[in-house]
C-alpha cells in the first residue's frame, strides 16, 4: 500500500504540467514521447531499465527502492499511454545491456 501512496503522490507532483527547466538533446525544449522501455530478468550484474526517447537517444535508471519503483511506474505509464514527456539526463552516455544510455535526471509528465 506504502508503494502505491508513493507510485500516485510522485505521478501527480511529476504531472503538474511545470515547464521544463532543460531538456537532454532537446535545447528548444520540444517534448518527447517514450518509444521504448528495455528491462533485464535479473538483477545481477544490474543493469537497470533503459527507456529510449522518440528523437532516439535513451536514458537508464535504477530500479530499486520506492523513488526507482515510482520511477519504473511513471515511466511505463508515459510509454503505455503514449503521452509526451520532457526529460533530462546527465550527458556521460555509459553502455547499459549494448544500449548508450543516459543516466536519469528528471522526467516531467504532460496530457
Amino acid at each position: 500500500m506504502k508503494r502505491l501512496i508513493v507510485s500516485l503522490i510522485s505521478i501527480a507532483i511529476l504531472s503538474t504540467g511545470i515547464p521544463p527547466i532543460a531538456n537532454a538533446w532537446t535545447p528548444s525544449g520540444e517534448l518527447q514521447k517514450i518509444t521504448q522501455v528495455i528491462t533485464w530478468q535479473d538483477d545481477s550484474p544490474w543493469l537497470g531499465v533503459v527507456y529510449v526517447l522518440s528523437n532516439g537517444q535513451s536514458c537508464y535508471f535504477e530500479p530499486t527502492g520506492s523513488s526507482g519503483e515510482a520511477l519504473l511506474t511513471l515511466v511505463m505509464s508515459a510509454f503505455l499511454s503514449g503521452r509526451t514527456v520532457s526529460v533530462h539526463c546527465y550527458d556521460n552516455q555509459e553502455d547499459i545491456g549494448g544500449f548508450l544510455s543516459h543516466r536519469h535526471h528528471r522526467i516531467i509528465l504532460y496530457n
